[in-house]
């Protein structure tokens, strides 16, 4: 699926297949005449819609980092290069030639810190306001559902929503294993 994902449309697609498939899941769950309290049958399958939504949301964030991680690549290289390029003019100076070469190197590795701080701060922007609109996203799933069978407020659909939500999260980090590993 991640590979899949590079191109925007085909994530779009992923998405709203696994969106349209949970949302048949949920409309397939049989009613119950107690919705005071947890349905077992409701918080199973909100377990499995919850993972597969964290997974989804895993694989977005992926291209983020990925670009997060090109982005950081590009700078340090930038750094490497310039320091060496400049620093290859001024060295042969006498005198002022190694403190020149020096110069250049702080000036490199200080813009290199400072591009590679601001990708950070931008994926970590993006990732988090990902992953909080997905989990709000599938609370809605399940509210719009509520809502068509009539049992809005119910603890059952709270409930049922709380087991998605908390299943997100290690759908979301086992996703998360497979695809960043050394992180």
């Amino acid at each position: 699926m991640r590979g899949l994902s590079e191109e925007s449309e085909n994530y779009a697609v992923l998405f709203e297949s696994q969106e349209g498939y949970a949302a048949e899941q949920l409309a397939a769950l049989d009613s119950v005449s107690d919705v005071s309290r947890g349905n077992d049958e409701w918080n199973i399958e909100a377990r499995k819609i919850g993972r597969v939504y964290g997974a989804m949301n895993m694989i977005s964030s992926d291209l983020i980092l990925d670009i997060r991680d090109e982005g950081q690549n590009i700078a340090d290289s930038v750094s490497r290069y310039g320091y060496h390029g400049a620093g290859s003019l001024v060295t042969g100076v006498p005198i002022y030639g190694d403190m020149a070469q020096r110069i250049i190197d702080m000036m490199y590795y200080e813009w290199s810190n400072n591009v590679n701080e601001e990708v950070e701060l931008e994926a970590r922007r993006q990732v988090g306001d990902g992953n909080l609109e997905s989990q709000n996203h599938l609370r809605r799933l399940f509210d719009s559902w509520a809502n068509v069978r009539g049992f809005e407020g119910s603890v059952a659909v709270r409930t049922a929503a709380d087991e998605a939500i908390q299943s997100y999260t290690s759908g979301r980090q086992d996703a998360e294993l497979i695809l960043r590993p050394s992180n």
